[in-house]
């Protein structure tokens, strides 16, 4: 009896347009696994983030028994100020949940879950307009990253017992191995050459899959762009950068009282509710550009005790980036928010802690050409494979970091339960990672760099041409939903493929062209028509 064709197993659900995953070759059934099967090779996960602990659980999960993670941090789920963003799941992130439900279940229950998401914008005069929406893919999922971490490695410490951790160790290089002698069996792993931060004891980690979920600064990613002729990829070795409207702006967050007083002082008071995204207009007048910035209060669980998080992104080299003390800031908070008691609900403490912390500066759009590497002088044996922020990076703009590495993260489980089920080799999981991720990424990369970049208010241009677009769209949705999509910035959280998204885009655009191109010669026609007819009427 024939082996059912994977191809039909290894779909991603999606809610709209299913994205294809490639099959792993399956053995006849009498064969016996390889002992260069994936099951029992040796994986280094690279990072001990969302990216790092799910690959973990998803390569566990699939019956992998020697998987290890490395993390540069003395505890990977230790709170860091510059760190410390809130993160939203979409549905694109909540199919791994899904996958994974124990974990899944987990994160939903720590989770803040909106069905309808509710908007309300605070201008410095007490003026207040709000919105609401349901989000059109199902509800959101709001979790602060470093609980997010906290839930992870609990879950993955407990469920997968033989996953091995070794933190406080970073990358310092790669030694690949060699080709072996004629007649001989090449068995060599790859060497990592690790520092250990407290003592600068150096080790080396012997590895037959690298993965690196290392984030936008990739230590793997860079190290392998380097290796020429030692690796063989599809694609090339090359890195692919260019930079984003967004790139290069600074984000710090402050923390606010839960329920921080929203009103001026000597009106009655108002609590900012738990459940909404409120935008803080900064006071602008004839005040000096370098001084003026908005915030965004982020949703908490209703009865919380932690604070109100608030966003601040700003470009490089605004005062508020630069203020040298808490009393700087405070003064700065409260000439922006003359509608936010902000004395009152900002602790001297929290101010310092905010002075004293490094911004997060957004990256430029950078992916590797090839998500995957494999040791040209062991052929079929071995690699490395690019996940979530190593393998495309950009500003968080739309919300699609931590949702398309938890993408990269369900296609990588699917196919390891392949090659788990089948005897696959590694070459074989890599080349069918290659194959189900390289056209998705390359279109998000396209995605990202024009859904939502305008939004901090740099560019005053940019920001009117992209809210006219938004506008414009979305009329056209609803006039001729066949014909013309909402903007990219809407799409991209309906759960669809990227390559989907790209599609309707692309429609959308030209739809508007070709319209616009007509109401243009419209009246030239009209004129023409009009210069005809008094000419018959002369003669």
């Amino acid at each position: 009896m024939r082996a059912p064709q994977l191809s039909r197993l290894l779909l991603i659900p999606s809610s709209r347009t299913p994205q294809r995953t490639s099959a792993l070759p399956q053995p006849p059934k009498t064969s016996t696994m390889s002992p260069h099967s994936a099951v029992s090779s040796q994986v280094l996960i690279v990072g001990a983030g969302p990216t790092g602990y799910t690959t973990a659980a998803a390569l566990a999960e699939a019956g992998f028994q020697n998987v290890t993670i490395l993390d540069a941090r003395p505890d990977a789920t230790m709170f860091e100020w510059e760190r410390a963003y809130s993160l939203v799941l979409t549905r694109t992130g909540q199919r791994l949940l899904e996958s994974l439900p124990k974990l899944g279940e987990l994160v939903k229950r720590e989770a803040i879950c909106q069905h309808v998401r509710v908007d309300a914008v605070l201008e410095p005069d007490g003026g207040v307009s709000m919105s609401s929406r349901r989000p059109p893919a199902g509800p959101m999922y709001w979790l602060l990253k470093t609980r997010l971490l906290e839930i992870m490695d609990e879950h993955v410490r407990s469920r997968y017992p033989r996953v091995r951790f070794i933190t406080g160790a970073s990358v310092k290089d790669v030694v690949l191995p060699n080709a072996p002698p004629a007649g001989i069996a090449p068995a060599a792993p790859a060497q990592v050459k690790v520092t250990h931060a407290a003592d600068g004891r150096e080790e080396l980690l012997e590895a037959d899959l690298l993965v690196a979920c290392d984030g936008s600064n990739s230590v793997l990613r860079t190290l392998f762009s380097t290796q020429g002729t030692r690796v063989d990829s599809t694609y090339g070795t090359g890195i692919y950068s260019r930079p984003s409207p967004a790139t290069g702006m600074c984000h710090k967050g402050v923390v606010l009282e839960a329920r921080p007083i929203i009103s001026a002082p000597g009106v009655p008071v108002q609590y900012a509710q738990p459940s909404v995204v409120y935008t803080l207009r900064g006071a602008r007048g004839a005040r000096d550009a370098r001084t003026v910035f908005d915030m965004l209060l982020l949703p908490v669980d209703v009865g919380a005790r932690t604070g109100r998080r608030g966003a601040i992104t700003v470009p490089a080299g605004h005062a508020l980036m630069e203020a040298k003390d808490a009393d700087e800031a405070l003064q700065l908070l409260r000439d922006n928010f003359p509608q936010l008691r902000v004395d009152e609900c900002v602790s001297q403490a929290e101010l310092q802690k905010f002075v004293t912390t490094t911004a997060a500066v957004f990256p430029p759009v950078v992916r590797p050409h090839s998500l995957v590497a494999r040791f040209r002088d062991v052929p079929r044996q071995g690699g490395v494979m690019f996940i979530g922020d190593a393998a495309h990076s950009f500003p968080p703009d739309s919300s699609q970091g931590v949702n398309s590495a938890l993408q990269d993260v369900d296609v990588l489980l699917r196919l390891a339960r392949s090659a788990v089920g089948s005897g696959a080799s590694l070459h074989d999981l890599l080349s069918a990672y290659e194959a189900a991720r390289h056209a998705e990424t390359w279109a998000l990369m396209e995605l990202v760099a024009i859904a939502a970049p305008y939004q901090y208010g740099q560019n005053r241009v940019g920001s009117a041409r992209a809210a006219i677009s938004r506008r414009v769209r979305s009329v056209m949705a609803v006039v001729a939903p066949g014909v013309c999509s909402p903007h990219v910035d809407t799409l991209i959280r309906q759960g669809l493929t990227y390559r989907d998204v790209r599609r309707r885009d692309r429609r959308s655009v030209a739809v508007l062209w070709v319209l616009a191109g007509a109401l243009l010669t419209a009246p030239l026609a009209v004129a023409a028509a009009a210069s005809r007819g008094s000419e018959d009427l002369a003669v």
